[in-house]
């Protein structure tokens, strides 16, 4: 099947509150994220009538704005939580008012550890419903390992009511050394 692949960089922060050892410390990483979209090529000889400049701004303005140096935490992470009242301090830097609360610049809580897998997971998700395409997504952690995911989009009117998209993982923990 015809596919188009696009690819870009986010530089994130995270800590893996869930795994014992080095990485429960706040660490970050450079990864390289490849999202490839299945489909056809109409008459024109233009993938799925998309110009590719439009599809590479979506992905773009989605990893810049949710991914891209920020800080992301498990939601139940007690690092994840308000810091103080906001009325209580004062920062020169501006602080993300949650609910009255001050909580860390750049955090941003997701459902899970925010370990590679997870992001693969969670951005394949999100590719398929808003491209209304099947979508895999590789992440490139380091220079040696990553991790692919995709999700099956399916068309309105799928019999599972709770969720748009089909999430499949191929299972393996890529090791390129």
């Amino acid at each position: 099947m015809p596919s188009v692949t696009l690819r870009h960089n986010m530089e994130i922060a995270h800590r893996l509150f869930l795994m014992p050892g080095k990485c429960q410390q706040i660490h970050g990483h450079s990864m390289q994220v490849s999202l490839t979209l299945y489909g056809d090529v109409n008459e024109n000889g233009v993938f799925e009538g998309r110009d590719f400049g439009g599809i590479k701004k979506v992905l773009r303005a989605h990893l810049d704005n949710n991914y891209d140096h920020h800080l992301l935490l498990n939601e139940n992470d007690p690092w994840a939580r308000p810091l103080a009242a906001y009325d209580d301090v004062e920062f020169e830097t501006p602080a993300i008012a949650m609910d009255g609360f001050l909580a860390l610049p750049g955090l941003v809580t997701v459902p899970g550890d925010p370990t590679t897998e997870n992001l693969a997971l969670w951005i394949s998700a999100w590719a398929a419903k808003t491209f209304c395409l099947d979508a895999d997504v590789t992440i490139d952690e380091t220079g040696t390992n990553s991790f692919s995911a995709g999700a099956t989009w399916a068309p309105p009117g799928f019999t599972n009511q709770d969720r748009d998209i089909l999430v499949h993982v191929d299972g393996n923990r890529h090791d390129h050394s």
